[in-house]
């Protein structure tokens, strides 16, 4: 697949499972992004080069002016030759209030050979046990260079 494909792709393949991305809850936001990297691989972005990552993300922002306490799962590729990183990031947004002080953190998966540990590591974090059960203020698929 061509990197400027993917965007469309993902929201293809989320469409195929039977949801919107604007109605995606946390959990099935995360298996999409999950599945989706297991089996998509995108042209002249080298596994073996870090060149095809994904990151899973939480913490305190703001949106709109408003707290918010944010998880993110983005899939992070980087072309041969490329000057800058390009991001495809399903980020969900909760209210602050619903949401223990949890701090920031983050965890990377190098490869679709690390996916169950990396699926692990995010089943089993707090801030997914916590917000998983909660329905998201917003949710944003965003694309581009990072």
């Amino acid at each position: 697949m061509k990197l400027q494909e993917i965007d469309d792709a993902f929201q293809r393949s989320i469409r195929d499972r039977g949801f919107k991305v604007d109605e995606l809850g946390l959990e099935d936001g995360i298996t999409s992004m999950l599945l989706f990297y297991q089996q998509v691989r995108v042209d002249d972005c080298p596994l073996e080069d870090d060149g095809d990552m994904l990151l899973y993300q939480w913490g305190p922002s703001r949106l709109d002016g408003d707290e918010v306490f944010i998880v993110d799962i983005t899939r992070q590729l980087i072309p041969r030759r490329a000057e800058e990183p390009y991001q495809l990031s399903l980020t969900f947004s909760f209210d602050a209030d619903e949401i223990e002080a949890l701090g920031k953190g983050n965890e990377w998966c190098g490869a679709p050979m690390e996916l169950d540990d990396f699926k692990r590591f995010i089943d089993e974090s707090e801030a997914y046990e916590e917000a998983r059960v909660l329905d998201p203020t917003a949710v944003e698929l965003a694309f581009g260079e990072a």
